[in-house]
């Protein structure tokens, strides 16, 4: 019989913990923007939007990136960027990445 590793349990914990870390940090932002609409709408002398109609424009965009998020956190390990001998495959594969992210964004919204 094999035994169970003791951290098996803490990296699961510790797994859950960031992904609503991650979710948590998203969901501020997407309330941060939507608050900026509310706040520009009304700054530009235009009907005010609706608190509810912002939201629903500014939350959807948020949650993704929080879906995204992990994706991109695995990139940047996998592919680092900066320093060792391969950094300049790591800078082509991730400037491929965020060229596929801003054309996804773009056709999301």
């Amino acid at each position: 019989m094999i035994a169970q590793s003791a951290e098996a349990p803490c990296r699961t914990r510790s797994l859950l913990r960031r992904r609503w870390v991650i979710i948590g940090a998203w969901f501020v932002w997407g309330l941060l923007t939507t608050a900026q609409v509310l706040v520009s709408s009304r700054l530009a002398g235009r009907t005010p939007i609706p608190v509810l109609v912002a939201l629903r424009l500014q939350m959807p965009l948020a949650l993704l990136w929080a879906l995204a998020t992990p994706g991109i956190i695995w990139l940047g390990c996998r592919f680092p960027p900066f320093g060792g001998p391969r950094w300049p495959r790591g800078v082509a594969v991730n400037v491929v990445a965020s060229m596929v992210a801003v054309a996804f964004r773009s056709v999301a919204c």
